[in-house]
């Protein structure tokens, strides 16, 4: 069997990050809190809620230092008077229309609040969860109709629709 997970994170640090920012929708909250394949979903959610506000004129430079000027433009207009935002705030600023935050942002966000050293760990976190065993679903019931053309399981059902209601949920071993 072929682990068809991507080695992009987005699928743990979008949750992640509307989880401390209180986006999060409770069920999948609960569902991330339930997992057991990384006991430092909590403690991080924790680290990202209790963060100071950060300067949103570096998160600006940061930003446009690594190219999503259009997520930077965005962000409130700092050039007059310095400005100071919670992770909740900065969060609404910098998510697309779908919720989802683009790499560069999660990058950003997770680096500026949850710190450095937090936020070069969290890779290794997400390679847990892929050396985890892949969740078996039970075999078609009717082998003689196949499933729907790009048809998911729920629970991998799609958290760009759902605005961040059914992300990835881990299993629940």
């Amino acid at each position: 069997m072929v682990d068809a997970r991507p080695s992009c994170n987005s699928w743990l640090y979008v949750p992640l990050l509307h989880a401390a920012a209180g986006t999060l929708e409770r069920s999948a909250f609960e569902a991330w809190a339930r997992q057991t394949t990384w006991d430092g979903w909590l403690p991080m959610v924790q680290l990202l809620q209790e963060a100071a506000p950060a300067d949103v004129g570096i998160i600006r430079l940061v930003l446009e230092g690594q190219g999503a000027n259009q997520a930077a433009a965005r962000l409130p207009d700092t050039s007059r008077y310095a400005v100071s935002l919670p992770l909740p705030a900065v969060a609404a600023f910098l998510a697309e229309p779908d919720g989802y935050f683009i790499a560069s942002v999660q990058e950003t966000l997770l680096e500026i609040f949850a710190g450095p050293e937090a936020a070069t760990q969290l890779p290794g976190c997400a390679n847990t969860f892929r050396l985890a065993p892949v969740l078996q679903l039970e075999p078609n019931p009717h082998p003689g109709i196949a499933p729907e053309r790009g048809a998911a399981p729920a629970i991998m059902s799609s958290w760009r629709t759902l605005r961040c209601s059914a992300v990835f949920v881990p299993s629940m071993t």
